[in-house]
């Protein structure tokens, strides 16, 4: 996997954890956004006896790395398209990368997304929730025993996602079925529940990819006119948007997004975060569900409780912003 970060400290410890229980994640590039404020590498540190870390600054993806950092009086469009600009290089450099590395699978998506096991296809009391792997071992499962399931998508599979509100539940729901030694109100697949009505819409519910690099071609990273173009579809002619994207319930496998706390969403200095935007994410419920929730038991079986707490010590905390 590879993830391009920006002052999410915060939400990266529980990120890191959930996807190295869940998927089996062992090999992760991270890239931290130039103009960030706060560092990930002592949370990275803290991994490296779990999975394989490349850490990676924009010397790594571009030579023209300086005309990505923000310049005095840029507006806030041009601040936008130099993160997206960065992002292209970063994922092109990354999928280039992966590929000579011999890997096949490689998900792309952000730091507050988490793929889930569809309770439509697998209920959410299934024993195998639990369990280290769990969803790339369903991956494996549907792509083995029902070739049909993405045979309009490969080799790029689509994962539709949901919003999750920042509505909050009583201490009781969010604390349910954690060890006690945990405070799940700092875990953001813990705390928030409740599904935004927004879900479904389109801005919501626009796809992120999981893309089989073993079937990229070198000229599809250089091509001129269909470059790489970001997360939602990183490779042009293998995520061709022509392709049929399954909905959020018919697809077996989805994206949990979540808005987290006001303060979270507020601290990265992002020109496309505003209070009116998370106002507008963050209010009202579609309804409650619970289907994410046994990682967390399964991931401290798998480490055990001391290491559980070394390794999800920053999540929930907003770090004291450095100078730049």
């Amino acid at each position: 996997m590879e993830v391009l970060t920006m002052d999410d400290t915060s939400i990266l410890s529980e990120w890191i954890a959930y996807h190295y229980f869940a998927l089996n994640m062992r090999y992760l590039i991270v890239l931290s956004d130039i103009n960030a404020y706060v560092s990930p590498h002592p949370i990275i540190e803290r991994w490296r006896k779990y999975l394989t870390i490349e850490e990676w600054t924009d010397r790594d993806i571009t030579t023209n790395f300086t005309a990505l950092k923000r310049a005095h009086g840029d507006s806030s469009h041009k601040q936008t398209l130099k993160h997206r600009r960065r992002q292209n290089f970063f994922y092109k450099e990354c999928l280039r990368h992966l590929q000579y590395l011999g890997k096949k699978w490689v998900a792309v998506w952000d730091t507050d997304e988490y793929l889930v096991m569809n309770e439509k296809f697998v209920p959410a009391n299934d024993t195998r929730r639990r369990q280290p792997g769990h969803a790339v071992k369903y991956l494996e499962e549907l792509e083995g025993e029902n070739k049909t399931m993405f045979a309009h998508q490969l080799p790029c599979i689509s994962v539709p996602r949901a919003l999750y509100s920042a509505v909050e539940s009583s201490t009781e729901e969010i604390q349910k079925d954690v060890p006690a030694f945990l405070n799940a109100s700092s875990l953001n697949t813990l705390r928030f529940r409740h599904l935004s009505p927004l879900y479904g819409s389109v801005r919501e519910e626009r796809s992120k990819t999981i893309v089989d690099v073993t079937q990229v071609q070198e000229e599809d990273y250089y091509n001129i006119s269909r470059p790489v173009i970001g997360m939602h579809r990183p490779i042009h002619r293998i995520c061709n948007p022509e392709r049929s994207e399954g909905t959020y319930e018919s697809m077996p496998l989805h994206l949990h997004h979540y808005v987290g706390t006001k303060e979270a969403y507020l601290f990265k200095d992002d020109p496309r975060r505003d209070l009116e935007d998370f106002l507008e994410r963050s209010e009202g419920s579609y309804g409650a569900n619970d289907v994410i929730r046994p990682w967390i038991g399964g991931f401290v079986d798998m480490v055990g409780q001391q290491q559980a707490l070394y390794l999800l010590q920053d999540s929930g905390v907003l770090p004291t912003r450095s100078v730049k």
